[in-house]
Order: structure tokens, then sequence, then C-alpha cells
């Protein structure tokens, strides 16, 4: 009998430890790149967003990047069962028309609640539902960071700094890579695998631009500091471990 009774909690206990090892907690696949489907604007869910908004969650280190068609927004998160808070801590200085940012902005500051309902995450004040999610069913990484780009903002030192940068190019194809902010051709080899950048040898010619040669500098020196990548189909992201550096945005080839 007491060896009957010792079996069935020995089988009980190994259930629930089998159980909780196996269940996952909501935040574990809160992690990647998410498109906004949905946000609240007033009273009335909206569902029609600048291209290439997005919320990108860096699970490991409890950060967050957000856009929404004009600034860039970087912060950290907390996650707990179903429990999130989030706090926007930097942002580029743009004057953004509409009022679509100041609320998507609002919106992430004021979630404490959120659900998983298939791909898509449900995030609430309360009961008042917010914003809605899609994940990426695709990983960043598995993608080619071969294409062409433009620079779309770049770490100042104290802030993602975002302008025009319409006369920048990057160009990286078969291991190569060619830049320019507009004055000197920066170019190189680049061996960038599975969201790694092995040290840049780079080579430039030797003009002197003194309106951007500051900015040049500084781009130099971000490029041959990057370490790591992450890329999607409009963006690819270069950090020097968990600081962004410097985000190119794809060109039409």
């Amino acid at each position: 009998m007491k060896r009957n009774l010792l079996f069935i909690l020995t089988l009980l206990l190994a259930i629930q430890v089998s159980g909780q090892l196996n269940s996952k907690s909501p935040c574990h696949d809160l992690s990647g790149s998410f498109s906004i489907a949905q946000m609240r604007v007033g009273q009335t869910m909206v569902s029609t967003f600048p291209e290439g908004s997005e919320i990108y969650f860096e699970a490991s280190e409890k950060k967050i990047t957000a856009y929404i068609g004009c600034n860039r927004m970087a912060g950290i998160y907390s996650c707990s069962k179903n429990i999130l808070s989030i706090d926007i801590q930097t942002s580029t200085r743009m004057a953004c028309p509409g009022n679509i940012e100041a609320q998507f902005k609002q919106n992430l500051g004021v979630v404490n609640k959120f659900k998983w309902v298939h791909q898509k995450v449900y995030c609430y004040r309360g009961k008042k539902l917010l914003l809605v999610l899609l994940h990426s069913t695709k990983q960043k990484n598995e993608l080619s960071i071969e294409g062409n780009y433009m620079l779309d903002s770049i770490w100042s030192g104290k802030i993602l700094f975002h302008a025009d940068f319409s006369k920048s190019y990057c160009k990286i194809k078969t291991n190569k890579i060619s830049c320019s902010v507009g004055c000197n051709s920066i170019s190189g080899d680049i061996k960038a695998y599975q969201g790694k950048i092995e040290p840049l040898k780079l080579m430039m010619t030797e003009m002197y631009c003194a309106a951007i040669d500051a900015l040049e500098k500084q781009f130099t020196h971000h490029l041959e500091s990057s370490n790591r990548y992450e890329v999607d189909s409009t963006y690819v992201r270069f950090f020097n471990n968990q600081q962004l550096l410097m985000v190119f945005k794809r060109k039409d080839e």
C-alpha cells in the first residue's frame, strides 16, 4: 500500500514538474519584429500606418525600438506573465505632422497588460485595447543582408539622430561593402552571417567636405565598431554589442 502511494506521489510530482518545464510564459515569444496591425486613436481603432512601422523587442536585453513613420524611438520594457510595461527613453527629434506618433508613444507608455492570440499580441490599459501587433513569422537574421541601402539614422552618442540622408548610400553584395554619406567613398570586405559582423577593414578616398566631415567620421567609426546586425525586409541595423549604432533603409533596386 505504501509502495503504491509513493509511486502515485512520485508520478504526480513528475507530471507537475514536466508541465512547469513545458509551459512557456507569454513573455517567452515577445521577441523580434512586430508590425502594427491596429492602434487606438481616440475612440477608434485605426489600421493604416506608414510603411515600415514596427516595434522590435530585444528579449535578451529587454530593450525596445519603435517606429511609426517619423521619429525612431528606443527604450526598455519589462514583462512578467501577462503584465507588460514599456518605457520609451530616447527618440530622434523631427517634427511630425498629425498626431499619430504622439498617440502611439502615449499608448506605449500606458500599456500594462497583453495577451497572445495566434500570431497577434493584444496590448491593453486595464480592459481598454490600445494596440494590436502582428508577429513576423520569419526571423530577421534568416534574411540576406545584401542589398542597396541609404542611411536612416545614426547614434550621436546621446540620441539616435535622424535627418535627410538622401545623398547617402550603402551597397552590400558578395562580401563587399561600399558606402558614402555624400563625400568620400568608403569600401571594404564584410563578413556578416547569423547576426554577426567580423571586424571590417575599410578603405576610403581622401576628399575633405567640411559640411559633413563630422558625420562622415562618426559613420566610419560606427562601421568599424559594428560587430552584429539585425535585418528585416525594410531595414538593417548595425550594433556594437547591445548599442544600436546605425539604421539603414533598403532602397529600390
